[in-house]
């Protein structure tokens, strides 16, 4: 797999975040993105430096009830989210210690009973702080953070919004292992979201876990990836649980799985990556197939005099 680190690593624990699972008619249901962070050993950290990421996708779903069935709303999705990542090369509590921050940018179209809208706008932007790394063996990293998608995207109470009109705390935990060019990586984000005061809607706590199973052949990688989700706190109106409808169970928890291929390449002084979603099974959210592009760029380590160089102890950590 080679001894350099090429990449952002953890360019994409913006976990997520850059635009919901499904539409409600004035919000989105949830900040999570799942899927966003394939392909990153999320459980490791970087070296020492700057490093800038921007992925890019394309959303395409359809809304489906409690029993999976469709609903008419279509739903096409185009985003692009600068990330940026700083590793300050420091300690805290014995783990290596980063923050990032990023925004995404995005235009949508939607239609429902031949009716089509659409937005161009921000999402919400996503301050994660405190990001935390422990290398347990040399070849096994856990790591946690603290994170928050911010109420500053483009929301609108009559129309079609870009962003969330409210705050989501965003606790996450990962675990890598790396070895001999494997890269086993899955990671869990909870959402936690505050009520959208402009609309008195709280949507319900939700987790995601994002999980790869990659190989890397010289500056090739290839494998698999996916995601599951769950909404497991109801979503309420006015402080009531959601009623079921037509096209929603009982408090319209959200329920996701999807799998597919990732492959990339590494060019040295950046690298390439590509993968793609297909849905298995939804209930009460957009059942998506997502394509993904994402480029990453080290800028360099502006922190020490000399360039740091990745432990011997740890050949294997590089992934586009």
């Amino acid at each position: 797999m080679g001894a350099r680190w090429k990449s952002v690593v953890r360019s994409l624990t913006i976990a997520a975040g850059l635009l919901s699972t499904a539409a409600s008619a004035a919000e989105f249901a949830t900040p999570v993105l799942p899927g966003a962070t394939s392909g990153i050993p999320v459980g490791a950290a970087a070296p020492a430096g700057i490093y800038v990421s921007l992925t890019n996708y394309y959303w395409q779903s359809r809304l489906t009830n409690n029993a999976g069935q469709d609903n008419p709303l279509r739903v096409n999705v185009f985003e692009t989210i600068p990330t940026f990542l700083v590793v300050p090369g420091v300690k805290l509590l014995g783990a290596d210690y980063s923050f990032l921050v990023s925004q995404g940018v995005s235009t949508s179209s939607n239609n429902i009973f031949g009716r089509k809208t659409g937005a161009v706008g921000a999402f919400n932007t996503f301050l994660s702080p405190l990001n935390l790394s422990w290398a347990l063996t040399d070849s096994f990293f856990v790591s946690t953070g603290l994170s928050v998608y911010l109420p500053t995207g483009t929301f609108r109470l009559n129309g079609t919004s870009s962003g969330n009109g409210f705050y989501s705390w965003a606790p996450t935990i990962a675990a890598s292992y790396l070895r001999d060019g494997w890269n086993l990586t899955a990671r869990l984000e909870l959402n936690l979201n505050t009520k959208n005061d402009a609309t008195n809607y709280q949507s319900g706590d939700v987790y995601g876990v994002d999980f790869t199973a990659t190989k890397s052949f010289g500056p090739w990688t290839v494998g698999m990836q996916g995601y599951y989700v769950n909404q497991f706190g109801p979503d309420r109106l006015n402080g009531a649980v959601v009623p079921a409808s037509l096209y929603n169970g009982r408090g319209k928890k959200i329920e996701q799985f999807a799998l597919g291929p990732y492959i990339a390449y590494d060019f040295g002084s950046f690298a390439l990556s590509a993968w793609y979603d297909h849905n298995i099974r939804t209930r009460n959210g957009a059942a998506a197939n997502i394509a993904w592009l994402r480029v990453s760029v080290p800028l360099g380590n502006p922190f020490s005099a000399a360039p740091q160089a990745p432990p011997v102890t740890l050949p294997d950590r590089k992934v586009p």
